[in-house]
């Protein structure tokens, strides 16, 4: 197993931190771990990021996003019946989000 997760929980159970017990001041020793964690949490995960245009909707989320990468893939594939609900599916979400955000909308306005 080599994930990220695996590689950190690794790290943290054999991390030595005697130097952090040395030190007078707790304000110090909190700042030294969040700083320690932070630097080999990003070591160790990954960091996703998603491009967003300024022409999407608003209630075009992360999790559409994806959704619709994998629809491409999916279609490059030539796996049809995936790609078909799926993209019944995306259609569906994409709907309800719609309306959701803008009878929300609707409903902050009285």
């Amino acid at each position: 197993m080599d994930s990220g997760l695996y590689n950190f929980g690794s790290w943290i159970t054999s991390e030595n931190l005697s130097p952090m017990y040395r030190t007078k001041y707790v304000d110090y020793k909190a700042l030294s771990l969040q700083n320690l964690l932070r630097s080999n949490y990003e070591a160790h995960f990954q960091v996703k990021k998603i491009k967003t245009c300024s022409t999407d909707k608003p209630y075009i989320t992360a999790t559409f996003k994806k959704l619709v990468k994998k629809k491409i893939h999916l279609f490059q594939q030539g796996h049809v019946t995936e790609l078909n609900n799926l993209r019944k599916f995306l259609k569906r979400k994409l709907r309800k989000a719609a309306s959701e955000y803008y009878n929300s909308k609707v409903k902050d306005l009285f």
